[in-house]
């Protein structure tokens, strides 16, 4: 079946078409580019989604701030360390659980023994720094740097950690996530977080298990990328966390039991002595490295850093997008298809925000999302092209099925029926003039099954007791096509079921539409039969023919005539084209035989092919009266007389004296009637008022739609038209 190979083949199209946006999608995201315009969108949805996850809730971090109030009252930083021993005995006798200092301790001090005293008494974690991390080689389990600047020997051996504080910005400058460890190929340092944790659980910083994708400390397991990061997993932007000045705990203004059971972190947020970081929560200012720590610890303590999607659930992602979009494009109509290219992405993306909040992992979106705007922006060219290419089909088919018209081809209406729905074979049945019956075929049809049929028609003779009666019995053998106008059964086609068993309803479509026309071609072949065998009254045979087709119409045509030639006889045209005016006047519908009879009372918007059935007439009733010897001479005014006077008219575009003068006066009575008509009809006004209103638009058109020396002449008489008509 050629339909159901087409079939096939579109679905394959689809197919490639989401594979190739698949690599292309894939490739965009894994190119190797620092600055990539998908990984800037990847990092700004995840901070919305960050954002809006967010929550301010009782944390089990508390800060304490060397701030600008701080220095004001305690005098200018660096302070002595014993001020820093004194917040360390504070805090610890106020029940606190670890104590990380966010401090650079690098150079000895005399001080250092009271500060190293004070840190032996409790559990604390002091920070190791490294002056740049950005560039430096990542390895599964954090980053190599070069230097590493560590506290003060007296200061390290007192505390119970090390703990490095480097954070990573990412290519948009965000600060997103941590490293696990770095290390200057001597010594490995663990986030200060994890140290902390390991710390709370009552665990030594040795106990901190690290393998590839993730980090164990004791209970807590910490999801890890390939490069040895983690994501900070933010609870809320600047101001989120407990603050306390550090001025207030050295005077002593903090109220007991503050810092019971919490970590307590240490560090300088005075504007001028620290950075302010980046954040996802940029919009509400930056935020200080300390502010950022405490987010990585309590996201750290919770369990609750997010994790994020390795290569093959990115690659997975992509290509099901993908294909999901080749299976809902290639079901969806241009339009639909539009609407689905901008609600696709807007779904996954909500998709991977429901995936974020329910399980807390990162979902990669964008490639998705471009796979499937790449499949979808496919599907809509294919079908834009597919609809080209079937308006151009359904062309060519129109207008071989004028060509036929003209010749009245039996054996083409065979042969282009069998071509339409891939047939090995067809038998046509047409009715004639009288009682017989044509039979045509085409393609491989045997001589049996042609004589078969013939002598089956002639035992029944008439169709519709021939379908109801032989063709019922032998519906096993034969698929029956109707062609039918709306008064009687006109003929038939037949396709063996043995060569085309699967007739589908794609085919059936076809061939009912196909049917319409060739039952308007067999009742204008009838016509002409019956004027060339009836040769005195064939005015008569025709009005007769048209009145049935549409009710009216011998009406319309009289007064078209009758206008028509009053406004030929003002212009002084001679007694000879007076009567051929008159006769192309009663005429000019004619070609309306050739046209579907729904057509002539449907209203509303007409699609294209039948556009070109109904702009298809003034040719189609040119042919027909070509072959009747005594109105041959009018079959040129017929043809043109809905050609416009600036060559935007059908069907063949001629412009201003192109039209003969005939075929120009026509054109302006048939639109005059047309309107009087309409207005009559759908109006209560006066007819002298209809006339002005019809006359107004006539000279409006003057020109461009209608010769103006016509339209003069009509307004010339309008008074005796409208008086004959009130008479």
């Amino acid at each position: 079946m050629k339909l159901k190979a087409k079939v096939k083949g579109d679905i394959w199209q689809y197919v490639i078409l989401a594979i190739c946006a698949s690599f292309l999608a894939i490739f965009l995201w894994f190119m190797p580019v620092q600055d990539s315009f998908l990984k800037d969108l990847e990092f700004y949805l995840r901070d919305v989604w960050v954002r809006f996850n967010a929550s301010v809730h009782p944390t089990d971090v508390v800060l304490v701030a060397v701030d600008e109030h701080s220095i004001d009252e305690q005098g200018p930083w660096p302070w002595n360390r014993d001020k820093y021993a004194a917040l360390i005995d504070y805090v610890s006798r106020d029940g606190s659980m670890v104590i990380g200092l966010d401090l650079l301790l690098d150079i000895p001090k005399d001080s250092d023994k009271y500060l190293a005293l004070a840190l032996a008494k409790t559990k604390s974690v002091l920070a190791v720094y490294t002056p740049d991390t950005q560039g430096s080689k990542t390895t599964g389990y954090g980053i190599m740097v070069e230097d590493i600047e560590r506290p003060a020997p007296l200061l390290a051996a007192s505390a119970k950690g090390l703990g490095h504080v480097s954070l990573v910005y990412d290519s948009d400058g965000v600060i997103r996530r941590i490293p696990s460890f770095i290390s200057d190929g001597n010594s490995t340092f663990p986030a200060m977080s994890l140290v902390i944790a390991a710390l709370w659980q009552g665990l030594e910083q040795d106990d901190i298990v690290v393998s590839h994708g993730k980090v164990k400390v004791g209970e807590i397991e910490i999801p890890t990328s390939n490069d040895g990061l983690f994501f900070i997993g933010y609870i809320g932007g600047p101001g989120s966390f407990p603050k306390i000045s550090a001025t207030d705990v050295l005077t002593g203004r903090v109220p007991a039991g503050v810092f019971r059971d919490k970590v307590v972190l240490i560090g300088v947020t005075a504007p001028g002595l620290v950075d302010q970081w980046t954040t996802p929560f940029v919009a509400q200012g930056g935020m200080s490295g300390l502010e950022v720590i405490a987010n990585s610890t309590q996201a750290v303590l919770d369990g609750a850093v997010p994790s994020d999607a390795h290569w093959p659930e990115v690659v997975g992602m992509v290509m099901l997008a993908a294909f999901m979009g080749g299976l809902v494009g290639q079901r969806l109509s241009i339009r639909w298809a539009a609407f689905f290219l901008v609600f696709g992405p807007i779904v996954l993306t909500a998709c991977g925000a429901f995936v974020f909040f329910l399980i807390n992992r990162f979902v990669v979106i964008t490639p998705a999302c471009l796979s499937w705007s790449f499949v979808i922006a496919g599907v809509i060219i294919f079908k834009a092209l597919k609809f080209q290419t079937k308006e151009q089909i359904q062309a060519c088919r129109l207008k071989k099925m004028a060509q036929v018209s003209s010749s009245a081809s039996i054996r083409d209406l065979c042969s282009m029926f069998r071509e339409l729905i891939g047939a090995k074979g067809v038998i046509g049945i047409f009715k004639q003039v009288g009682e017989g019956f044509y039979i045509k075929s085409s393609g491989q049809i045997p001589d049996k099954s042609i004589e078969e049929i013939s002598d089956a028609i002639k035992v029944y003779g008439d169709l519709k007791a021939f379908k109801a009666n032989w063709l019922v019995h032998e519906r096993h053998r034969w698929h029956c096509i109707e062609l039918a106008s709306d008064s009687s059964l006109l003929g038939l086609f037949l396709i063996p079921t043995k060569d085309q068993p699967d007739f589908g309803l794609e085919e059936k479509e076809l061939a009912r539409s196909f049917s319409v026309h060739a039952a308007v071609l067999i009742e204008r072949r009838l016509l002409l039969e019956k004027l060339n065998e009836n040769c005195e009254g064939t005015l008569e045979i025709i009005m007769s023919t048209l009145e049935k087709k549409a009710p009216g119409l011998i009406w319309h045509s009289k007064q078209v005539a009758q206008v028509a030639r009053k406004l030929a006889q003002s212009m002084g045209l001679d007694d000879d084209q007076l009567e051929l005016i008159y006769r192309a006047g009663m005429l000019h519908d004619l070609g309306l035989v050739g046209v579907p009879d729904y057509l002539l009372s449907k209203k509303g918007t007409l699609t294209p092919e039948e556009r070109v059935w109904l702009e298809s007439h003034p040719a189609i009733g040119s042919e027909m009266v070509k072959q009747v010897p005594q109105l041959k001479e009018c079959a040129s005014i017929i043809r043109h007389h809905h050609e416009r006077y600036d060559g935007k008219g059908y069907p063949d575009g001629l412009a201003g004296d192109e039209i003969s003068i005939e075929a120009r006066v026509l054109a302006v009575a048939e639109a005059f009637v047309s309107m009087m008509g309409r207005r009559y009809e759908d109006s209560v006004k006066e007819p002298e008022v209809i006339l002005k209103e019809v006359m107004m638009e006539l000279v409006r058109c003057s020109g461009t739609q209608f010769d103006a020396t016509v339209v003069q002449a009509l307004l010339d008489i309008q008074g005796d038209i409208i008086c004959k008509e009130k008479r």
